[in-house]
């Protein structure tokens, strides 16, 4: 076959009218969902909420009557088959009186950075409490009566 066999086809084809892709989602809409993403971003008819600091954490554990002890920045990351390191900041503490860590706070700068590092965390069944920007994250000695606690005192930041 020549090559004069194959043009009327090629013709036709670019004779075809090929329908305009519609966009699937409107600006407002994925401006919206983007916003949603973003932790301390309201999306429309949200008031701004702060994002978590350490300080007000742990200050709001405390006022709920739980033995805060031992805060401490840790480096934020870890080994290659731990959580992946979405974290902007790390912080461990005791509850209590016991010499190990019981538990430790994570900051995030996004929405979908906390997402990302809590879905590990569920995956490996670990006692966590996800809350705004951050991550509570206790041992499992810990009694599930201070853990119901830490979450009440947690949500109740405003």
């Amino acid at each position: 076959m020549d090559m004069h066999t194959y043009a009327p086809v090629c013709h036709r084809a670019a004779r075809v009218k090929h329908a305009r892709p519609r966009p699937l989602l409107s600006l407002g809409l994925i401006t919206t969902l983007l916003a949603s993403f973003v932790v301390g971003q309201p999306t429309p008819g949200q008031a701004a909420t702060p994002p978590l600091t350490a300080p007000t954490v742990v200050s709001a554990l405390r006022r709920a009557g739980l033995p805060v002890a031992h805060v401490y920045r840790q480096p934020v990351g870890g080994d290659p088959s731990g959580p992946p390191p979405t974290e902007r900041e790390s912080w461990g503490f005791t509850l209590g009186h016991a010499a190990r860590e019981d538990a430790r706070l994570l900051l995030f700068s996004t929405a979908r950075r906390r997402d990302l590092k809590g879905a590990w965390y569920r995956r490996v069944g670990a006692r966590i409490i996800m809350y705004r920007n951050a991550i509570l994250w206790f041992d499992r000695g810990l009694a599930p009566a201070v853990v119901a606690r830490c979450r009440r005192a947690l949500e109740g930041i405003r």
